[in-house]
């Protein structure tokens, strides 16, 4: 997923990715458009799949 500054998407601030496809205890890594890592979080197992509850795991400031 990317994220953007603007409506027409020309400049682009984050990326997050998921570590694997499948799984309910997936890491998210979030990422400066640069390539600079800024942090990730991780969902906290199978607890529900409507309610998810997610813990950071690393800030980088």
């Amino acid at each position: 997923m990317k994220i953007f500054a603007d409506e027409q998407q020309q400049n682009q601030l984050y990326q997050i990715r998921a570590d694997r496809i499948i799984d309910f205890s997936a890491q998210y890594n979030i990422t400066a458009s640069g390539g600079a890592p800024v942090g990730a979080v991780k969902r906290r197992g199978m607890r529900s799949l409507w309610k998810a509850t997610y813990e950071p795991m690393v800030l980088v400031q």
